[in-house]
């Protein structure tokens, strides 16, 4: 991160027990004012030996000269070991997208940028369009990031769970087009994976929601980056030219909804994304007569900013030429394990290499919430949404926790559309509760 101009600086405590980092608290508070380079400072605490059961996070605003306790907890399991939980990423799909996604993070992390800008210039001339273009509106974003913020902002809304913003996706149509939107998700999230990987954090597992599949594919080395952006742009410009469709997300579980699908053999069962959340896809007409009938029976039910029925039947007419692009792609085995929308389970070796398993892929239910009930399995574990808004986050509450691994938590890495927290501090946030909750952080990595 670029701290030319970025005002808050995170100062890391770490002692042997909860006074001693009130304390430590207390002594930096005093002599902070004689100290001419917090930066420095901040280095020097964070090279330190790492080794006590306590860790505390204190944010210094260099706008005020002030300083707030941003977390404090112990990191000392149950059998007196320091604990390194493992991190689980997890892509999003469509759904969350927003003008300005992510531009704070391209104008103060120069990382981010560099691959954002090589990303954008490798589809230029494959969607005829310079990415930054259309999401970026940069006097309003400048002027937003730079204000400051609220460090203490975070977690998941249940406002944005449960309902959608109408003016964010009516004001951006190009933005959710499918042409543009499905790379645009992709560079995001992947350049925001790779950030944080650069930081030091290296998930165990990964698990993507639809496109986001893609992301994490190319996250765990299975495709190369200019493959995998080849891939993607390619799938959005076929899918392009499908007659238009809806998607639909109501607030019940697969069993509930079942009798919807079986009355109109033309609605179909897009995603499973947990047990009291599905969404389905279908024609224009079909999904009104699906709003129709849910609104009758009072369920809760929200349309998808997106112009077209994926994972349905409807996509089934891009199969030859979607599978033709797969030619000259070469596949590698993960280096980092992910879970398949396609069977719920870990992706194989058969379906990775299988051009055909993409195109099921892209026109099959989506069986994300077989596959966080698998990672759920991984003890003590920390997801890291990785995508826009905190969708995937309360997919993840939803599920039932087993008794002895009651400590799984949850965070999404960038701020949803009605959030005015600046995307850095946002992202600095979750970085430090990350360390806090004993996750090795590539401190001297992140302060260049």
């Amino acid at each position: 991160m670029s701290y030319s101009t970025y005002p808050f600086i995170p100062l890391l405590l770490v002692a042997d027990s909860k006074e001693d980092i009130d304390r430590q608290y207390e002594t930096l508070n005093k002599t902070l004012s004689i100290h001419h380079n917090i930066k420095k400072l901040a280095l020097e605490l964070a090279e330190r030996d790492n080794s006590g059961c306590y860790r505390g996070v204190a944010i210094f605003n260099e706008k005020t000269k002030k300083t707030e306790m941003l977390f404090e907890g112990s990191i000392l399991s149950e059998v007196g070991e320091l604990k390194k939980p493992p991190v689980v990423f997890m892509f999003a799909g469509i759904g969350n997208q927003y003008k300005n996604i992510a531009a704070g993070l391209y104008k103060q992390i120069p990382f981010f940028k560099d691959l954002f800008d090589e990303c954008c210039c490798f589809l230029e001339p494959i969607l005829e369009l310079d990415l930054k273009k259309i999401v970026f509106d940069e006097e309003k974003d400048l002027k937003i990031d730079m204000a400051g913020g609220d460090c203490k902002k975070g977690g998941a809304d249940l406002r944005i769970l449960l309902s959608k913003s109408k003016t964010a996706s009516a004001e951006n149509i190009l933005i959710n087009k499918t042409k543009y939107l499905h790379p645009l998700l992709f560079v995001v999230e992947y350049c925001l994976a790779k950030t944080l990987m650069k930081w030091g954090i290296v998930p165990k597992a990964m698990i993507g929601h639809s496109v986001g599949e893609y992301a994490a594919a190319a996250v765990a080395g299975v495709l190369s980056q200019k493959d995998a952006l080849l891939l993607i742009a390619k799938r959005a410009l076929l899918i392009e030219k499908l007659q238009p469709g809806c998607m639909l997300t109501v607030l019940a579980g697969k069993e509930e909804i079942e009798p919807l699908l079986n009355a109109n053999d033309r609605l179909f069962l897009a995603t499973e994304n947990s047990p009291i959340s599905c969404t389905i896809s279908g024609s224009e007409k079909d999904i009104v007569w699906a709003e129709e009938e849910l609104e009758e029976k009072d369920v809760v039910f929200f349309r998808l900013p997106t112009d077209r029925a994926f994972h349905s039947p409807l996509l089934e007419p891009i199969k030859n030429a979607f599978e033709k692009t797969f030619e000259n792609i070469a596949f590698h085995l993960p280096k980092i394990p992910y879970l398949s929308n396609l069977t719920g389970d870990w992706a194989t070796e058969r379906q990775i290499f299988d051009a055909h398993s993409w195109f099921l892929h892209t026109c099959k239910t989506v069986r994300f919430s077989e596959g966080i009930q698998k990672l759920l399995d991984i003890k003590d574990c920390i997801f890291v949404e990785i995508g826009p808004g905190q969708t995937l986050t309360g997919f993840v509450y939803q599920h039932p926790f087993k008794d002895d691994n009651s400590n799984v938590m949850v965070h999404s890495a960038l701020k949803n559309v009605n959030d005015s927290t600046p995307d850095t501090v946002y992202l600095l946030h979750i970085l430090c509760k990350l360390w806090g909750n004993g996750v090795p952080v590539d401190w001297n990595s992140f302060f260049k």
